[in-house]
C-alpha cells in the first residue's frame, strides 16, 4: 500500500514494477538483502534480510524518504550516494564496500547494482543487492594478524595447505552455530590445477614453471573476491574457499 502509493507519486510506476515482476518469485529465494529504488532513491521493496541488515521494520524502510537515510556506502574514504547507485546504467558489482546504519557501523559488504530501464532507454529505477561479509571479514583479519610467513606460500604469496585446513575447519565450526535460515552458512570450496604444467617444467626449466605459477596465482588474486581465501596446495594445484557461497 504504502510503497506503492510512494511509486505513483514518483512517476512511471508501472513500468518499474513490471520490470521488477518478471524476477520477483526468483528474488523471494534469495538469502542476500535486496532492495528496489525508484529514481528519487526511495525503496519501494526490499526483503526481510535487508530489514535484518537495517534493524527496522518494512514499513520504516517505505517510510524513508531515501536509500541513504536507511544505509550509507562507503569506498574506503568516499562516500557513495544513492544518486550515484543510480547513475550505473549497466550491470554494476561494487567490492570492499563499508557500511553505516542507524545502530550498526563497520558493516563489510558486496554490492550489486542493476539499473532497470524502459524501451526508450529511460531510467526507472534500480535493483540493489547487497551481501553481509562482515563476519567472514573479520575471521579473515584475525588471521591476518598472525605470523604472515607460516601461513603463506613464498613462491606465490598465497595461504599454504596448512592454513587452508585451519581456516576450514574453524569455518565449518562457525557456520554450524548459525541459524539454518542464515545466508552465511553456505560455502563453496573451489580445487583447480594448471594442465600440462609438466611440459613448461621439461620444455622451458624449472624458473619457467615458478614464473607460471606465479602468474596464474596473481591472476587468481584479480579473479577471486577479497573475501575468498586463495591458497597453493601443492605444486601447480591450487585451493579456494568461497564464505557465503552455494554450489
Amino acid at each position: 500500500g504504502e510503497s506503492q502509493e510512494k511509486l505513483a507519486k514518483a512517476g512511471g510506476s508501472e513500468s518499474l514494477l513490471s520490470s521488477f515482476k518478471m524476477h520477483e518469485n526468483f528474488c523471494k529465494a534469495m538469502l542476500d538483502a535486496f532492495v528496489v529504488l525508484d529514481p528519487g532513491g526511495r525503496v519501494v521493496k526490499s526483503n526481510q534480510m535487508f530489514a535484518q541488515l537495517v534493524g527496522l521494520t518494512s514499513k520504516q524502510i517505505v517510510k524513508a524518504n531515501t536509500f541513504d537515510d536507511l544505509l550509507k556506502f562507503h569506498i574506503k574514504d568516499k562516500s557513495i550516494s544513492v544518486t550515484e547507485l543510480l547513475g550505473y546504467l549497466t550491470p554494476t558489482r561494487i567490492d570492499e564496500v563499508t557500511g553505516k546504519t542507524g545502530t550498526r557501523t563497520g558493516l563489510n559488504l558486496i554490492v550489486g547494482v542493476y539499473p532497470f530501464l524502459d524501451a526508450g532507454g529511460a531510467h526507472l529505477g534500480a535493483f540493489v543487492l547487497i551481501r553481509d561479509v562482515t563476519a567472514e571479514t573479520n575471521l579473515q583479519d584475525k588471521y591476518k594478524t598472525t605470523a604472515i610467513k607460516s601461513i603463506t606460500d613464498p613462491l606465490t604469496g598465497l595461504y599454504t595447505r596448512a592454513y587452508f585446513e585451519e581456516y576450514l575447519e574453524s569455518s565449518v565450526k562457525s557456520l554450524s552455530a548459525l541459524p539454518p535460515e542464515s545466508p552465511h552458512r553456505a560455502v563453496t570450496i573451489v580445487m583447480l590445477d594448471i594442465d600440462f604444467f609438466k611440459k613448461v617444467n621439461d620444455g622451458f626449466g624449472h624458473q619457467a614453471g615458478d614464473h607460471v605459477i606465479q602468474t596464474v596465482a596473481e591472476t587468481m588474486k584479480l579473479v577471486f573476491r577479497k573475501t575468498d581465501i586463495i591458497c597453493r596446495y601443492g605444486g601447480e594445484e591450487f585451493l579456494a574457499i568461497m564464505p557465503s557461497t552455494a554450489l
